[in-house]
């Protein structure tokens, strides 16, 4: 399990595992009576972790019924900046650790499609600024990132998704706030990290968006990631090879990624074997990735990959749809 050894569970694995993450959309049109669920907080699907964990875990339950062997939580939007539009912002670590609990409880009724016993990754996405109050300091966002580690990893999470944007005082802010809430409580688990390239009022050019990105991607690995992603959309198929050429640790795929790029990259001789999770959010998707023939995934810890550089060819096969 990946509460006894997330690297080793990654390095056993024949093919990448499969993270269910449920969507926002699908969550509200699951809202019958919003006034009654939501309490006049219209959107605020983290609150439906303590008016409806019935929803929620039903949720969660279609997922590893398609084929998900891990499940993240439902706390994408519980940085205090975010609930703070509902009159929530001291219910941060609340919505977090509820939204663990009702996870872990599913996770633990039963074993997945493979097999495997089905685990759970905590979300905590951390905002480095709102439209309404500006920018978030350094020391803000590691408060903010503490406090959901700190209720997911007491719910019983057993590993954490990172999600910062590319600054490097930013992401090293969010990665301490983790190891802070962790260590509040008294819980320690792998720390996977995405990426996302975030710019304010200019037009980077793609140079511009693959250095930044990769140079946190490679901050992100110093820091020990136990797995890194990127969400880097104008760069396609170029940001999965740049990223495998960076690093040398586990890569996974996030939500960002289009299917058929998520696809190809799982088709590519070269970027397969350093892929270890995949994470989708539609139960046909689930379905599909679970379903694929077990490959040969080359475990080296220490030497170096050179990811495949024909980006013609992986971009073709990404608009094909490859399998």
């Amino acid at each position: 399990m990946i509460r006894d050894g997330f690297l080793g569970e990654l390095q056993r694995a024949r093919r990448p595992l499969i993270i269910g993450s449920l969507l926002r959309d699908d969550l509200l049109r699951g809202v019958r009576d919003p006034v009654r669920d939501l309490q006049g907080h219209d959107g605020c699907v983290e609150l439906l972790n303590i008016t409806r964990p019935d929803l929620v875990a039903d949720h969660h339950r279609s997922l590893v019924d398609a084929g998900a062997e891990v499940l993240a939580t439902n706390t994408v939007g519980a940085a205090q900046q975010i609930l703070s539009k509902y009159r929530m912002k001291d219910e941060s670590f609340a919505v977090s650790y509820l939204a663990a609990e009702i996870a872990v409880g599913v996770a633990r009724a039963g074993p997945a499609h493979s097999g495997r016993p089905v685990t759970v990754l905590g979300e905590v996405w951390a905002p480095w600024r709102m439209p309404l109050s500006g920018f978030i300091t350094c020391r803000e966002v590691e408060d903010t990132v503490a406090s959901i580690s700190s209720g997911l990893a007491s719910g019983g999470v057993d590993a954490i998704h990172l999600q910062t944007a590319h600054y490097p005082g930013h992401l090293a802010a969010a990665f301490a706030g983790v190891r802070a809430g962790l260590s509040e409580a008294g819980r320690w688990t792998p720390v996977l990290v995405s990426v996302r390239h975030d710019t304010l009022g200019w037009e980077p050019s793609r140079d511009e968006i693959r250095n930044d990105i990769m140079a946190a991607a490679s901050l992100a690995y110093g820091l020990q990631a136990a797995a890194i992603s990127v969400e880097a959309g104008d760069l396609g198929s170029d940001a999965l090879v740049c990223l495998a050429k960076e690093v040398d640790g586990p890569l996974f795929v996030s939500t960002a990624t289009p299917p058929s790029l998520a696809w190809a990259a799982l088709s590519d001789s070269v970027i397969s074997p350093r892929l270890r999770l995949v994470i989708a959010a539609r139960a046909a998707e689930i379905w599909r990735l679970s379903r694929r023939p077990p490959t040969c995934i080359e475990h080296k810890e220490t030497a170096p990959v050179t990811a495949n550089d024909n980006l013609s060819e992986l971009s073709e096969r990404a608009r094909s749809g490859a399998d």
